[in-house]
């Protein structure tokens, strides 16, 4: 019983750091697919659809529950718009930090009077 196995053992409490290579198995390395933000046209609150979600489920908004669309009208490429209740979302450019101003003694906002 001196035997390498043939497969390694996969334990569910350890998931292995690397992911296994399986040797004869075709390599894919493919990219997840991006995740678009879109706004729900009812009450304009953002969300995202989740990719657990089978193609012929529908979408709902979590904040209104309005149903949106199914899931593949909103993975197609180019999104079919005209079957969706949403738009996408236009993402602010990043606002830059403000810096806090440092406090100076007897400024207009003190409260003694010289």
């Amino acid at each position: 019983m001196t035997e390498k196995p043939k497969r390694p053992i996969l334990h569910l409490k350890f998931p292995p750091s690397t992911p296994i290579a399986v040797p004869g198995a075709p390599v894919a390395s493919v990219a997840p697919p991006k995740a678009l933000t879109w706004k729900c046209k009812p009450c304009g609150k953002p969300f995202q659809v989740l990719s657990e979600q089978a193609d012929d489920e529908w979408v709902r908004c979590p904040a209104c529950n309005a149903r949106l669309g199914l899931a593949s009208d909103f993975r197609s490429e180019p999104p079919n718009l005209e079957k969706v209740r949403a738009r996408q979302a236009v993402e602010a450019p990043p606002q830059p930090v403000a810096t806090p101003r440092p406090f100076v003694r007897g400024s207009i906002g003190s409260r003694r009077a010289r």
